[in-house]
């Protein structure tokens, strides 16, 4: 009785390349790096916020006028002694606004779990400062300083005011820093590829000469061992044949490939490395002291700088003058 076997298929094909692994590392790696600097903004900023809870230096004008503008996008009142135009409060007072009301209902919510936020928001620091300047309560437009306009509750926090810059403007200047450092580093690569390819066609070329001129030497070679075994002056072969095996090998040995993974690998971890290097070097520019001071203060450096790299940034990619003329307009209206 015969019987039937079923062959049995060849085995799927399993995708062992390292690049599938290697690109999900590559890609959390920025995400990472984003959110170990907020987690170290948020700590400093805490300890500034609470050891330093009077405004300090310029914030003594800055936190009163965004306060107006929180009030009004139209202020009656501008401090004479500010000679920044008013970008920044226009930035941090739409967000302030925009964020109170989820800010209100997550505390009301939650009342236990965001007390102390609640208290910090309501809790402001007494000044000496006129027409209501560091009160939360700012005079409405048009009428007397005992008619006090009640703000928002992100308005009168401090915690807040001094973190737009610690946790908003702060990661998308690291994020615009990466692109920046991507594209510079890509621009250097492919230039270095060019010359790369450079020297390859010129290594091709002698390569080739060499080529015929060593073909040329064989074939003399070959003529004269020929003429040689003819004369019966052959030399033996047991001379020459190991000699030429350990050549060989060696040779071989020396221009030995890699498979295709670990080709893939090498590469891939190059590339890590690479991303690394550049995630250092941005961890590098974004904590200079000079820089890095102003990021927990109510100042209009950080926003400043951001919008200067973006403008940078449209300037490379040449794509239209638009960009860079508005970035630089923005910039202009942040920081005089």
């Amino acid at each position: 009785m015969a019987t039937s076997r079923c062959r049995k298929g060849p085995d799927p094909v399993r995708n062992t390349s390292p690049d599938g692994p290697r690109r999900r590392k590559k890609r959390w790696l920025l995400p990472v790096f984003i959110l170990s600097f907020l987690s170290l903004n948020a700590v400093v900023l805490s300890a500034l916020d609470g050891t330093v809870k009077e405004p300090y230096m310029d914030e003594e004008f800055h936190i009163p006028q965004v306060q107006r503008y929180c009030e009004s996008f139209r202020p009656t009142v501008y401090h004479p002694d500010i000679s920044t135009p008013p970008g920044l409060y226009w930035v941090a007072a739409l967000l302030a606004r925009s964020l109170s009301p989820a800010f209100a209902a997550l505390s009301s919510s939650f009342s236990s779990s965001f007390s102390a936020a609640a208290d910090a928001a309501q809790t402001l620091p007494e000044s000496d400062a006129h027409d209501g300047e560091a009160t939360g309560n700012v005079a409405a437009p048009g009428g007397r300083k005992d008619d006090p306009v009640v703000l928002p509750v992100l308005c009168r926090s401090s915690f807040f005011l001094r973190g737009f810059n610690a946790l908003f403007v702060s990661p998308l200047t690291l994020l615009l820093l990466w692109v920046l450092a991507r594209r510079i580093h890509f621009s250097l690569a492919l230039s270095e590829a060019e010359r790369t390819l450079r020297d390859a066609c010129r290594e091709a070329v002698c390569a080739s000469l060499f080529a015929s001129r060593k073909d040329e030497r064989d074939a003399k070679a070959i003529q004269a061992f020929n003429s040689r075994e003819e004369h019966g002056k052959q030399e033996p072969r047991s001379s020459r044949s190991p000699r030429l095996g350990k050549t060989s090998d060696a040779g071989a040995s020396r221009t030995g490939r890699f498979s295709p993974s670990e080709a893939g690998e090498s590469e891939s971890a190059r590339d890590a490395g690479k991303d690394l290097l550049l995630l250092l070097r941005i961890a590098r520019i974004a904590l200079l002291p000079s820089f890095y001071f102003f990021n927990f203060l109510f100042y209009t450096d950080c926003l400043a700088v951001l919008l200067l790299l973006f403008a940078y940034h449209e300037l490379l990619s040449r794509r239209h003058l638009w960009g860079l003329a508005a970035a630089g307009v923005l910039a202009f209206f942040v920081r005089q």
